[in-house]
C-alpha cells in the first residue's frame, strides 16, 4: 500500500501507518501499541534498517543459488583514432614510482557561523618517466682515450601514467554542507596537470638523473663502441652528461680534445 507525505497525511501520520502494518506481524505485534511520539520514530527507523540489511543479505543468498545481475562494460572510440610517428625516436632513461595523495579542503563559513569543513582525498600509484630524443646531436669528446658523451637534455613524458585499479577515494562533509561529490570531482580533474608539474620540477628532474645518466651510457656502450672509429673506447672510460649540466671543464681546453657529433 503506498504511503506518502502530504499535509493531509504528515510524517508522523505514516510512521504510524507503517508501524501499524508491522502490527500484522507475529513478532511485532505486541510492540505498535505501546509506542508514542520519539518512541515511535526511533522504533521505525530501526526497522527501515533491519529491512534494508535484510535485502541486502537476501540479494547475496539468490546470488549463491544462481546468476543474479547482469553487468556490462563497453568502450566506444567515439573520435577517429590519430597516429602520428615520432621524429628521430626517444630513449626512455629513468621512472620515478610513487603513491600520491591528492587533498582538498574546503572551509564555508555564513555570518560567522562555521558550516563545516568538506576533505576530499584521492589516493593513486604513478609512474613518472622519462626520456631522451634521439634526433638532436650528441656530442662527442674524446680525451687521452676516454670518452665524455653529452646527451640533450632529459625530459619528462606526458601525461604522467596512473593505476586507476588501485585508486582510492574517499570524502567527508561539514555538518552543513553538501559539496562532498563535487570537491572530489574537482580534485580527480586537476590530478593530471598537478602530476605534470610534478613530473617536470626540479626534485624530480634531480631525483632521475643519476638513473638516466647510468642509461645512457649502457646505450652509448652498446650502440657506439660497435662503431669502428670509437673501438678503442673502453667501456669502463664512457662518461655520460646532460646538455643543462655545467660542462664548461670538458670544453674549456682543447689541448688533447677531439669534438665529435653523432
Amino acid at each position: 500500500r503506498s504511503m506518502r507525505c502530504s499535509p493531509r497525511h504528515p510524517a508522523s501520520t505514516v510512521i504510524k501507518l507503517f508501524v501499524g502494518h508491522l502490527s500484522g506481524c507475529p513478532f511485532f505485534s505486541p510492540f505498535p501499541r505501546a509506542l508514542e511520539g520519539d518512541t515511535l520514530r526511533i522504533f521505525a527507523a530501526i526497522c527501515v534498517v533491519v529491512m534494508a540489511i535484510t535485502a541486502n543479505e537476501l540479494e547475496k543468498l539468490i546470488s549463491w543459488f544462481g546468476p543474479g545481475q547482469t553487468t556490462t562494460d563497453a568502450i566506444h572510440t567515439v573520435t577517429l583514432p590519430l597516429v602520428t610517428r615520432t621524429p628521430g625516436g626517444l630513449l626512455e632513461v629513468a621512472t620515478v614510482s610513487t603513491t600520491e595523495v591528492f587533498e582538498r579542503r574546503s572551509l564555508l563559513k555564513v555570518a560567522g557561523i562555521n558550516l563545516g569543513t568538506t576533505v576530499s582525498e584521492i589516493r593513486v600509484p604513478a609512474v613518472f618517466r622519462y626520456q631522451i630524443k634521439l634526433a638532436p646531436d650528441w656530442r662527442a669528446y674524446v680525451r687521452d682515450g676516454k670518452l665524455l658523451v653529452i646527451a640533450p637534455v632529459v625530459t619528462a613524458s606526458l601525461p604522467v601514467a596512473i593505476d586507476t585499479a588501485k585508486m582510492e577515494m574517499k570524502t567527508s562533509r561539514g555538518w552543513a554542507r553538501t559539496n562532498g561529490l563535487t570537491n572530489l570531482t574537482a580534485l580527480n580533474r586537476d590530478i593530471s596537470a598537478t602530476l605534470e608539474a610534478k613530473a617536470k620540477s626540479p626534485l624530480y628532474i634531480e631525483a632521475q638523473r643519476e638513473h638516466a645518466r647510468k642509461t645512457v651510457e649502457e646505450f652509448v656502450m652498446k650502440w657506439l663502441l660497435e662503431q669502428e672509429r670509437w673501438k678503442t673506447v673502453k667501456s669502463a672510460d664512457i662518461s655520460a652528461y646532460f646538455a643543462d649540466e655545467p660542462i664548461e671543464r670538458f670544453q674549456g681546453s682543447r689541448t688533447g680534445l677531439e669534438i665529435s657529433r653523432f
